[in-house]
């Protein structure tokens, strides 16, 4: 099925042998995006009937342009017909990556003025606490797994510190949420029926949308004590705000589907920077020693790491016109793949593009968080948590260093990078 029935795939461009979602192509970005760059910019992906583009330029022109490069270009798979009725918040359009303006700007505005630097003021000290937690469980030990012993979990327990839901509701939280981003797909809005995964199974459609049950019933009962009895968090600060005629900005609606979405957005991503900033310290030559030397240059490491592997492996949009790029007609309508891991190793725009380096002038330029109305709101918060995770890591474990013989592995995603693990050994005090 395609966004786009009058297209002939067999007349269109194509990357031979491409299988996206093949251990193969998960745990070798880097090659795969070298020869897409290199011989396939812009190619049509005929398992998805989708076209992907790879060259820096095109992609940040397209999250320039979204009058061309539309959001809506994902939904939800929809419940089943007895569970529908059970998650009317969470079932919904109203989703701030699948928005266009204006009414994605009418949401966005006060999501993103909550992240904003000057409201993240002490966040810096949550995250060295909840750091400081988590290395107590495992320091001992002499190893430990560090991205689901540690950066997951603190990924987590700050989001839920954020939001007002308590900390021992924070594994389910995560399932959740888990289930939520799993639902989504790409699809042409016109269609119910046109989707371009292979549909999910039945059963696992069902158990997804049962715990999204669960979750629609909790998270509610959360935002309406919260909108009765505000406390100091996001939630509650979104739930007062009010339009010049009195009425909400956000609904109690919106505010359960915002609380789900944050988890989804927010949770693996910063846990995988998390770890894999540590695991370009300990792989980089001297890495290690010049930012122990200067920790000024971390914010600078956290930069890099985001663009050697960023966390979002692509972003999904769908053309509102015409378009072309590489010489090559897009027509209306069709389903456009962003990819951003292979345009943040453009050598056009980053030389060597596979060498970890602190000192590129032009490092602004990677698009790892976006660009344009999408750019991640969560961006800020995002660096904050990977610094203070990274410094409280080397103060507390100055000499951990990766298991013998660990290889990066990853998940197969077309959304986010999905890493399998980091083991990590110490020597012992």
């Amino acid at each position: 099925m395609s966004g786009n029935p009058n297209m002939n795939p067999q007349t269109l461009p194509v990357f031979p042998d491409l299988d996206i979602f093949s251990p193969e192509y998960a745990c070798n970005r880097e090659k795969y995006a070298a020869r897409a760059l290199r011989d396939y910019p812009l190619h049509f992906y005929k398992p998805l009937n989708l076209w992907i583009v790879s060259k820096h330029k095109d992609v940040r022109s397209a999250l320039f342009t979204p009058q061309v490069f539309s959001s809506v270009a994902f939904g939800l798979l929809p419940p089943p017909d007895d569970i529908a009725p059970r998650v009317p918040d969470l079932y919904t359009d109203v989703h701030l990556p699948s928005m266009d303006p204006p009414e994605h700007t009418k949401l966005r505005v006060p999501v993103q003025q909550a992240l904003l630097p000057g409201r993240l003021v002490g966040k810096d000290e949550v995250v060295r606490r909840i750091a400081n937690e988590l290395i107590d469980t495992f320091i001992d030990k002499g190893e430990c797994d560090l991205l689901h012993d540690f950066s997951y979990k603190l990924a987590l327990y700050l989001i839920v510190d954020m939001l007002g839901i308590p900390k021992e509701r924070a594994e389910d939280y995560h399932r959740w949420s888990n289930c939520f981003f799993q639902l989504f797909t790409p699809k042409v809005p016109e269609r119910a029926d046109a989707r371009f995964f292979v549909p999910m199974p039945e059963e696992v459609l069902r158990q997804n949308w049962e715990d999204l049950a669960e979750a629609n019933d909790y998270l509610r009962e959360v935002v309406e004590n919260l909108d009765r009895n505000p406390g100091n968090n996001m939630l509650s600060n979104l739930l007062q705000l009010r339009e010049p005629d009195g009425s909400r900005t956000i609904t109690i609606s919106a505010n359960v589907c915002n609380a789900l979405e944050f988890g989804a957005a927010g949770h693996d991503t910063t846990a995988t920077l998390i770890a894999h900033l540590t695991y370009f310290v300990l792989t980089t030559p001297d890495l290690k020693d010049t930012l122990t030397e200067d920790p000024s240059l971390i914010p600078a490491a956290i930069s890099e790491t985001l663009r050697r592997r960023c966390p979002v492996d692509g972003l999904f949009r769908r053309t509102l016109s015409d378009v072309e790029l590489c010489g090559q007609k897009i027509e209306s309508g069709s389903i456009v793949y962003l990819d951003l891991t292979a345009a943040n190793l453009d050598p056009d725009v980053f030389p060597e593009p596979e060498t970890f380096r602190l000192n590129r002038d032009n490092i602004k330029e990677m698009v790892s968080f976006g660009f344009g109305r999408h750019v991640c709101a969560g961006q800020y918060l995002s660096r904050i948590e990977a610094k203070a995770a990274y410094e409280e890591l080397m103060r507390r474990i100055p000499n951990m260093r990766l298991a013998d013989g660990f290889k990066l592995e990853y998940m197969p995603s077309v959304a986010t990078t999905v890493l399998k693990g980091l083991p990590l050994v110490w020597d012992k005090n």
